[in-house]
C-alpha cells in the first residue's frame, strides 16, 4: 500500500512524535511518504521517502496547497492521511484524487468543518470523536514501543518524590498544582521547560515552598523518574490524550489525572480529579499514594500494555485504511 502522510506542525510535541512513529512504523510494510516540515523529517528512518513542504502561516495560502497538491498528485497514494486539523484543512481539496482519505484530529474540537468529507476519521480518544456523529470515525489511542529495562533512580533526585511532567505553559495547570503543594508533605519535582518556568519558578519561593517543590526543567531521562517515582501527576485543563498518560502507564507509574481524554479510560475512579475544579485533588493523590490503590493500577498497567503499543496503534490505523472503497484516481 502507498501512504501519504501528511503533517502541517512543526515542533517536538505530541502530534510531530505521533506523525514520525507511525511512519517509521508503517514503512517496515508499507511504501510510506512522508509530507512535512523538513525538521520533523528529518527524525525519520530512511525508509521513509521524505517530501520537504513548509506548511507555516495562513492554512488557506494557495502558494502551499497548489504545492501541497502538485506533491500529493505526483506520488499518486492508496491512502492520503492528514494529520490534526491544519493539515485537514491543507488537504480537504485533494481528497477528490484520492483512493483512499483519512484525517487524525487529536484533541477535542468543537469546529469540525475540515474533517467533513473524508472516507475515515479517527480520534485518538473517545472525547476528540464525540462532535463527530457517525460510523465513520474510528477511536484509536496514541501507542508507544514501551520501555521494558528497569531504569535505576537519577542520583540528583530524592529517594522518594512525586512527579509531573510537562511543558509550562497555561494548559498544563502547573500553576495550581504547585499551590496545591502548600498542604502536602511529600517532595514534588516537575520536569519540563516552556515560557512559564520562570514565573512558576518564583511562585515556588515566593510560598515558601522551595525544600519541597523542585522545577528540574529539562530532562533527557523521564523513563528513569516516572519509574522510580511514588506516583505521577497529572494537572492539566485541556489535552489530547497525552504521551505522558501512555509513557507512565508503560512504566507502571500510579497516575493521578485531571478528567482529560484518556485518563477515564485508562485510569481509576478514585485517581481522577476535575479538571476545572480540581477540588478533590488531595483525596486522589492520597488514594495513588496508598497500597489499596495496587490492584486497580495492575489492571490499569495490564489495559496499556494491550493497548497503547505503537504496534497496535499501526495495525489499526491500516484497518482504517482498509475500511476505505477503492474509487479511481482521477
Amino acid at each position: 500500500m502507498k501512504i501519504c502522510q501528511v503533517l502541517a506542525s512543526v515542533g517536538q510535541g505530541g502530534l510531530e512524535r505521533h506523525f514520525i512513529e507511525l511512519c517509521s512504523e508503517l514503512s517496515g510494510d508499507h511504501e510510506v511518504h512522508a509530507v512535512a516540515h523538513e525538521s520533523v523529517l528529518k527524525s525519520l528512518p530512511d525508509d521513509v521517502i521524505k517530501h520537504p513542504l513548509d506548511m507555516g502561516g495562513w492554512r488557506y495560502n494557495p502558494f502551499v496547497k497548489k504545492k501541497l497538491k502538485k506533491t500529493v498528485l505526483e506520488i499518486n497514494p492508496d491512502v492520503l492521511h492528514a494529520q490534526a486539523n491544519k493539515a485537514a484543512a491543507l488537504c480537504k481539496s485533494l481528497v477528490k484524487f484520492v483512493r483512499c482519505s483519512v484525517a487524525t484530529v487529536h484533541n477535542q474540537k468543537k469546529q469540525i468543518e475540515m474533517f467533513k468529507g473524508y472516507d475515515q476519521v479517527i480520534a485518538v480518544s473517545k472525547e476528540a470523536a464525540n462532535p463527530f456523529d457517525n460510523a465513520a470515525v474510528n477511536v484509536i489511542w496514541n501507542g508507544i514501543v514501551p520501555v521494558t529495562e528497569k531504569k535505576p533512580r537519577p542520583k540528583d533526585v530524592p529517594g522518594s518524590y512525586v512527579l509531573s511532567v510537562g511543558r509550562f505553559v497555561e494548559a498544563k495547570g502547573f500553576e495550581r498544582l504547585i499551590q496545591s503543594w502548600v498542604d502536602r508533605s511529600e517532595t514534588l519535582l516537575i520536569a519540563g521547560d516552556g515560557p512559564d518556568f520562570d514565573n512558576m519558578n518564583a511562585m515556588v519561593s515566593e510560598l515558601g515552598l522551595a525544600e519541597k517543590v523542585k522545577l528540574l526543567g529539562f530532562r533527557d531521562d523521564i523513563q528513569a523518574l516516572m519509574q522510580n517515582c511514588d506516583a505521577l501527576v497529572i494537572s492539566s485543563f485541556r489535552e489530547g490524550f497525552p504521551y505522558v498518560i501512555v509513557e507512565a502507564l508503560h512504566a507502571k507509574c500510579k497516575i493521578m489525572s485531571t478528567t482529560i481524554p484518556g485518563a477515564e479510560d485508562f485510569l481509576p475512579a478514585d485517581a481522577l480529579v476535575d479538571k476545572e475544579s480540581f477540588n478533590t485533588f488531595n483525596a486522589a493523590l492520597d488514594y495513588c499514594l496508598s497500597e489499596s490503590s495496587a490492584k486497580a493500577f495492575q489492571q490499569s498497567w495490564a489495559k496499556a500494555s494491550k493497548y497503547l503499543t505503537l504496534e497496535a496503534m499501526t495495525s489499526e490505523t491500516v484497518m482504517v485504511y482498509k475500511k476505505c472503497k477503492p474509487q479511481p484516481t482521477l
